[in-house]
C-alpha cells in the first residue's frame, strides 16, 4: 500500500500548474496569431481601397490637365505630373502589403526626418480641416453653446 506523501501532492500541484500556463500561453499565442491576421487583411483591404480612390484623383488630375492644356500649359505639366505620382502611388499600394508600407516609412522617416514630420504634420493639418468641413453641423457643440447664450429668450435646457 502506497501513500502519498506531501512532496508527492506538491509535485503533482507543480506539473497541474505547469500544465495550465503551458495551455494558457498556447491559448494566447493562437489568439494573437489570429488577431495579426485579421488586423494585416482589414489594412490590405483599406490599402485597395486607397488605391481605388487614388487612381479616381489621379484620372481628374489628368482630366483637369488634358482641358488646361491650351491655355496654361504650365500648370497642365504639372498637373500631369502630380496625376502620375498619384498613379504611381495607388500601384504601390496594391503592389505592397502593409508590412511593406510600414517598413518603407520608418525607413524613410531615419533618413528624411524633418521632410516625414513636415509631411506628417501636413497631412494631419489638412485631414482636421477635411473633417471639420465635412462635420454635419459645421462646429460642433461649441456653435449651439455660443448661439444659446447669444439669445437671451432662449433656455439652455432645451426649451424654447
Amino acid at each position: 500500500m502506497q501513500t502519498d506523501t506531501p512532496s508527492d501532492t506538491y509535485g503533482e500541484q507543480s506539473n497541474a500548474a505547469e500544465d495550465v500556463r503551458y495551455k494558457a500561453e498556447e491559448t494566447a499565442s493562437t489568439f494573437v496569431d489570429q488577431a495579426q491576421q485579421v488586423a494585416s487583411a482589414q489594412a490590405n483591404t483599406q490599402m485597395t481601397r486607397a488605391a481605388s480612390l487614388l487612381d479616381g484623383v489621379a484620372q481628374s488630375l489628368y482630366e483637369t490637365s488634358t482641358s488646361m492644356r491650351e491655355q496654361q500649359p504650365q500648370i497642365a505639366s504639372v498637373a500631369d505630373q502630380a496625376a502620375s505620382r498619384v498613379e504611381g502611388f495607388s500601384s504601390y499600394l496594391r503592389d505592397h502589403d502593409m508590412n511593406d508600407v510600414v517598413r518603407d516609412a520608418e525607413s524613410y522617416a531615419r533618413r528624411e526626418p524633418l521632410i516625414f514630420l513636415g509631411a506628417a504634420f501636413a497631412v494631419g493639418f489638412i485631414a482636421a480641416r477635411f473633417l471639420k468641413a465635412s462635420s454635419p453641423n459645421n462646429g460642433g457643440s461649441a456653435a449651439n453653446y455660443d448661439r444659446t447664450w447669444a439669445d437671451p429668450n432662449r433656455s439652455q435646457y432645451g426649451s424654447a
